[in-house]
């Protein structure tokens, strides 16, 4: 059996998988975007006195 002449039915396979990875995408990201918000938050509460703390050091 030649390149040309594979069975096709893997292709299938394939792209159902991939379909349905795609369905999976579109779920909702609300508490993940949250999670960033208050990890961002919390990081710059704590980034302000680390470059405020040197300035105050040299005083």
């Amino acid at each position: 059996m030649s390149n040309m002449e594979h069975p096709h039915e893997h292709h299938y396979e394939e792209n159902t998988m991939a379909h349905q990875h795609m369905a999976h995408a579109g779920h909702d990201h609300s508490s993940m975007i949250a999670d960033f918000r208050i990890r961002f938050y919390v990081v710059l509460v704590l980034t302000v006195p680390i470059l405020l703390l040197p300035q105050m050091i040299r005083q």
